[in-house]
């Protein structure tokens, strides 16, 4: 079997900085370098940059010298670099909320900031401590309850009636608490003005949602065991909603374990009228519930899905994907062009995604790709 040779690039031979060359072969091939790539002999074992030139000398003046180090890109990209939002409040900024306090204010704050879609009042604050959860790591904050004196208010730039209202938070309770104790209560106003407000409260072995009319007088509850693998002394993400049913306000709270996928939910609670709207929510220390941390509080007018897949990811800080995904995804959100070599499912797990830069998230994902 007789065959041609029809193409053959002699690399090794070309002159430095060519650039376009022939085989010559008898019918040729051009072979043109492209992009950034040049034909060099030489043989680096070590590209770096250096952020200064420090020229030094003794007192003679005679020796001089330049000390210097030097460094990959990582340096200079991650120079002044910004860590990137936690994970969830990244996911509730992409919503439309008529109030919004993520809790991760830092420990020198006084107050909440609110990061409303249409803005809004900060949170108001007393006796409270604000700090980030190391086991959390879907939030860079909280914010927690000191003592009986401590008071949190948070008010809503609300929007128009439309029948809709959702509030959304996690919390970690400091114990299981003997006996019931309110943890919040959420004030409603519009619609039929029926519903005023709704008290959450919990107790030794159930959790506890009270529906309340102007004169604070009660329209409907209940009452509900945690579920098999609940705890209120962990990070439990809650959910109330209410919405109209027919010629009835229904009110309906779901829970689960932040970062799982079992939702929990109680009964839904109904009586007559006309849906409104969730204006604010109230805090206040007391014995049973001194200690309890706080954090992504976020209000709306809409049916808010917190079970789907998009809120279980970012519920879990990212802790399910893998290297390759991790690396292309901070990249895209931060304008950060990326390429992978090699076939990108075949990659490590990783852990949740730390409260860093980009550019040190990054790196975590190559050097957990390479071991």
């Amino acid at each position: 079997e007789l065959r041609s040779l029809v193409a053959e690039a002699d690399i090794y031979n070309q002159a430095r900085a060519t650039t376009s060359f022939s085989d010559g072969l008898s019918t040729p091939n051009t072979w043109t370098v492209e992009g950034t790539a040049a034909i060099t002999p030489d043989d680096y074992r070590f590209t770096g940059e250096l952020s200064s030139l420090p020229v030094k000398w003794d007192r003679s003046g005679r020796d001089v010298w330049i000390p210097v180090r030097a460094a990959d890109i990582r340096q200079r990209l991650s120079k002044g670099g910004v860590p990137v939002d936690s994970s969830l409040k990244k996911y509730f900024l992409g919503l439309t909320s008529t109030g919004f306090w993520p809790a991760e204010d830092g420990s020198a704050a006084t107050s909440m900031a609110n990061f409303s879609t249409n803005g809004g009042p900060v949170g108001q604050v007393t006796d409270v401590t604000f700090s980030r959860p190391s086991d959390f790591p879907a939030s860079a904050g909280s914010v927690t309850l000191n003592s009986t004196a401590s008071r949190i208010g948070l008010v809503a730039k609300v929007t128009a009636v439309n029948g809709f209202a959702c509030f959304n938070w996690s919390m970690k309770m400091a114990s299981v608490p003997a006996s019931a104790v309110t943890l919040l209560n959420i004030s409603a106003d519009g619609g039929g003005g029926e519903v005023r407000r709704i008290n959450f409260s919990v107790s030794a072995t159930a959790f506890d949602l009270a529906v309340y009319d102007g004169a604070n007088a009660l329209l409907t509850n209940n009452s509900t065991g945690f579920g098999a693998t609940i705890s209120p002394d962990e990070w439990i993400t809650y959910r109330i909603q209410m919405q109209q049913s027919g010629g009835n306000i229904q009110v309906d709270l779901g829970w689960y374990k932040s970062g799982e996928g079992i939702l929990y939910g109680a009964g839904a609670l109904t009586t007559a009228g006309t849906s409104g709207r969730f204006t604010g929510v109230q805090m206040v220390g007391n014995a049973n519930n001194v200690g309890t941390q706080y954090t992504q509080l976020f209000m709306g007018q809409f049916f808010l899905d917190n079970t789907g897949y998009e809120y279980a990811l970012a519920a879990s800080a990212f802790a399910s994907e893998t290297t390759t995904q991790r690396f292309t995804r901070i990249g895209g959100e931060n304008g950060i062009t990326t390429r992978i070599v090699g076939n990108a499912d075949d990659a490590e797990p990783m852990g949740p995604q730390p409260i860093d830069t980009p550019i040190n998230i990054m790196h975590q994902a190559v050097t957990t790709e390479n071991g």
